[in-house]
């Protein structure tokens, strides 16, 4: 694979709020490890949808990442959105599986997907590293003749 094929759109977003999205993930996922319960997933699975399906102004981590990234003055630079709409897909596909088979009683099945929901948002938290644009081009490349 010589190029990433990322998913474009005209609508930008200020690359701080993704991150700050990311580490509030991670927080939860934390706490979800520490002390299970259904709420958590089932928050972050609503919460995912919500990005997923672009009305992230509804988007209770978005709200709360707009203000820290107001209030701290911290912003970034302006990128594109459609990549990180890509990756709350993916978060929602995690999410509802984390749900679902916490719910089913398969508890070790649904950290183990948390692990995975966690490693993601932390690599976009910590290196400001998409997961999403590669699994993108592999899922799209199959079709790119080009």
């Amino acid at each position: 694979m010589n190029q990433l094929i990322c998913p474009i759109s005209a609508d930008k977003v200020y690359d701080a709020i993704p991150r700050i999205v990311a580490l509030s993930v991670v927080v939860l996922l934390v706490v979800f490890a520490i002390k299970p319960t259904i709420l958590l997933p089932l928050f972050l699975l609503v919460d995912f949808a919500l990005r997923s399906f672009e009305k992230g102004e509804y988007s209770l981590l978005t709200i709360v990442a707009t203000k820290i990234s107001s209030f701290t003055n911290i912003k970034g630079v302006q990128i594109n959105k459609a990549p990180k709409v890509f990756a709350a897909r993916l978060g929602l596909i995690l999410s509802l599986l984390i749900f679902v088979t916490y719910l089913l009683g398969f508890a070790q099945l649904s950290f183990a997907l948390a692990l995975v929901l966690g490693f993601c948002a932390g690599l976009e938290l910590v290196f400001n590293f998409c997961l999403g644009c590669y699994i993108y081009t592999y899922l799209i490349l199959p079709f790119n003749k080009n």
